[in-house]
């Protein structure tokens, strides 16, 4: 693999995973927001409440995937290009 290859690449998971994790926290904030009258309601522990998140995280990560990589990819060639790269 050449030297341009892995750099090209690092960029790219770098602002990859940054995208992933920001998309995905900002669902996790509009989703305990949206349902916290539910979990209240209902009288629901913290830890079934951490499970619920749990276990919509893997499907959420698939939604989000999409978009995570288009905007790596734009970010990523913008980055190359504000350096001159």
């Amino acid at each position: 693999m050449s030297l341009l290859t892995r750099h090209l690449v690092g960029l790219y998971l770098r602002t990859f995973a940054m995208c992933l994790a920001g998309g995905l926290a900002l669902l996790l904030v509009v989703e305990f927001f949206g349902r916290i009258g539910d979990f209240a309601s209902y009288d629901s522990s913290p830890s079934l409440v951490a499970a619920y998140f749990a276990l919509k995280t893997p499907k959420w990560l698939v939604e989000i995937y999409p978009a995570a990589s288009l905007l790596a990819v734009l970010l990523g060639i913008g980055s190359l290009v504000r350096s001159n790269e």
